[in-house]
């Protein structure tokens, strides 16, 4: 390697480093890292030669899928929105191309982008949890929970953003953090940090993969009654937690209450729960009007917005709530057929390179398509250069990456 290529190198990965530290810890700085790693791998980029077509095949689909965004202005009345949603999902075209660079995966340390990731998750978790305690020395007011607790960056992506921490941490080998008291308190803090953010679906996807990891480590745990004694203290602290910790069990009896009598809700109701069973009827009525090709990448709001008013759904009409669910907001915007290019998208590698022995990739998988049910996780920045960056990392990375 000569000096020039090794110096572009260096850069490369420092500026790697910096985009995944920055994901929950400087979310504006993201788009400028994607752009100096995209200028940078321009100079060092090399293709294999020797690949099948289908190694390449996740890297069309994430292109194809953005060309139909593109297409979907050709339909559209608001063409400033539509290139606005097309700016957001830049990251389908960008990303994808960057990770084709061969030297990409082969000059970089993998673990030291997890290490950097999970360590700006760790660090916004303090900043967080730090500034919260002011707050209630100072003022007597309780910022422990939900958007309190992080104001200026939705709770449900730190919380994604965690959960994929925690299956890192849990197995990837131990190279990832090799003291283990550090590795331990890493993970209870992640723990910790989900259940004040206070995301439902992602505090029921925590107790899932922590059930799954210990029934894991269990099977192969050469000291069972030591584990099965800290499992015991691990549920009982987390069942104690949530017992005291009113907020978030109010959040849950409220949406058992919701969906106990969905007939019930009122049409200018706002509430989080309330909310989603009104905008999925007006969404669901949007698809059946345009099955094929959707409204156009810029109408889908404007559309949705329209729906409520017809439907007299006053609250959510005031705040112009998107369809929070991704197959739907897809869906309206290009029809049908795009989402099941965006599913296939997202579950082809699974199918194709067989990714059953890799847990990691499967959590990270089925907590992003779970979360996509409850929100439109492909609309902001937070959400799609997030996924479609670690999509393509471990998609690249699967050879390289040593599990427990």
């Amino acid at each position: 390697m000569n000096v020039i290529s090794e110096i572009n190198t260096k850069l490369l990965y420092y500026n790697l480093l910096a985009l995944c530290f920055a994901f929950p810890v400087a979310p504006k700085l993201v788009p400028f890292f994607l752009i100096v790693i995209s200028i940078i791998s321009v100079f060092n980029f090399r293709i294999e030669a020797n690949n099948k077509f289908t190694s390449y095949f996740p890297f069309l689909l994430s292109i194809a899928f953005y060309t139909v965004c593109i297409l979907g202005l050709f339909w559209t009345s608001d063409l400033t929105s539509g290139f606005k949603h097309l700016e957001i999902k830049l990251s389908f075209l960008v990303i994808p191309i960057i990770f084709l660079n061969k030297n990409l995966i082969q000059q970089i340390k993998i673990n030291g982008l997890f290490q950097a990731f999970i360590s700006g998750n760790i660090i916004a978790a303090i900043y967080a949890l730090l500034i919260a305690a002011f707050t209630y020395f100072q003022e007597g007011l309780n910022h422990f929970t939900y958007t309190l607790l992080s104001p200026n960056f939705h709770p449900t992506y730190l919380s994604i953003y965690a959960l994929f921490c925690l299956s890192l941490l849990f197995y990837l080998d131990e190279s990832l953090v090799k003291n283990k008291i550090l590795k331990n308190v890493a993970i209870l803090l992640l723990i910790f940090w989900i259940l004040l953010l206070s995301s439902k679906v992602n505090i029921i996807l925590l107790f899932i993969i922590l059930v799954l990891h210990l029934i894991s480590a269990f099977r192969i745990s050469l000291n069972k009654t030591k584990l099965f004694g800290y499992s015991t203290l691990i549920i009982i602290g987390l069942g104690t937690f949530l017992f005291l910790n009113t907020s978030i069990t109010e959040r849950f009896k409220t949406s058992l209450t919701v969906l106990k009598s969905p007939n019930n809700i009122l049409n200018n109701e706002t509430e989080s729960n309330s909310a989603r069973i009104l905008i999925w009827n007006s969404a669901f009525d949007l698809v059946v009007q345009h099955p094929l090709i959707g409204v156009g990448t810029g109408d889908v709001n404007n559309e949705l917005v329209k729906e409520y008013e017809i439907r007299s759904y006053t609250g959510i009409q005031e705040k112009r709530l998107n369809a929070h669910n991704q197959y739907l907001q897809t869906a309206i915007s290009t029809g049908i057929p795009s989402v099941m290019l965006l599913i296939f998208f997202l579950v082809f590698p699974l199918i194709k390179y067989h990714f059953s022995d890799n847990n990691i990739f499967q959590y990270f998988i089925s907590v992003f398509c779970i979360n996509a049910l409850v929100e439109s996780t492909l609309e902001n920045q937070a959400g799609v250069v997030f996924f479609i960056f670690f999509y393509f990392l471990l998609l690249r990375s699967k050879k390289t990456i040593k599990q427990n």
